[in-house]
């Protein structure tokens, strides 16, 4: 999981900005934008955006460990506070094979008085 997860956050520069370029495609669609093939052959990196407000809606990632069947997605869903900052409200991290969900929610959030 931890070099599946490096392989999703490392910046897409030199060997891998390359490969990225060849083998990845990106399909916008409405204010989501769909990444496929970006760190391993039919894995998905979704975002979508507000488009009244122009900020992060959520974003979601399906792609696999070892092998094709261990299957392993992310979503993250934002929420937005009144002062206008957004935050991830939930978050799901599935890991198919092993029978394993982890979610969180955040909420409640308040503007301290002063």
């Amino acid at each position: 999981m931890e070099g599946l997860t490096r392989g999703w956050t490392a910046p897409a520069n030199g060997p891998k900005e390359q490969r990225v370029t060849q083998t990845a495609s990106v399909r916008p669609s409405g204010d989501t934008f769909v990444i496929d093939n970006y760190v391993k052959r039919d894995d998905r990196f979704t975002i979508t955006v507000n488009h009244s407000t122009m900020q992060l809606a959520a974003v979601a990632v399906k792609s696999w460990l070892d092998k094709p069947k261990d299957a392993v997605s992310g979503d993250i869903r934002f929420s937005r506070l009144p002062d206008g900052a957004v935050y991830p409200a939930f978050s799901s991290v599935n890991v198919s094979a092993e029978h394993l969900t982890i979610t969180t929610v955040n909420s409640n959030y308040s503007i301290p008085l002063d």
